[in-house]
């Protein structure tokens, strides 16, 4: 029984991990297809962004496009919150 409850919150913890991450690659593509996105759209991104950070620290997993798609989402927010776009 045991093994079968570790092997659930596996699948529970990729299906989080996947989701994660596919959602800031997503959202990272539509931005450089000049895909607008609300300010609601902005705070759930960055809210995930920094949620998939913090898993990545605490379980030293690598996020190479990830983090580099990060850092543009966040950049681009800066820009457009300057030019009041958001």
């Amino acid at each position: 029984m045991q093994k079968q409850l570790d092997e659930l919150r596996k699948q529970v913890s990729d299906i989080w991990i996947n989701s994660h991450r596919q959602s800031i690659l997503t959202f990272a593509r539509e931005c450089r297809a000049d895909m607008h996105h609300d300010a609601e759209e902005w705070n759930h991104i960055l809210s995930v962004a920094d949620e998939y950070e913090v898993y990545c620290q605490k379980n030293i997993v690598s996020n190479g496009v990830v983090k580099a798609d990060t850092e543009y989402i966040r950049g681009l927010y800066q820009e457009l919150s300057r030019e009041h776009k958001i």
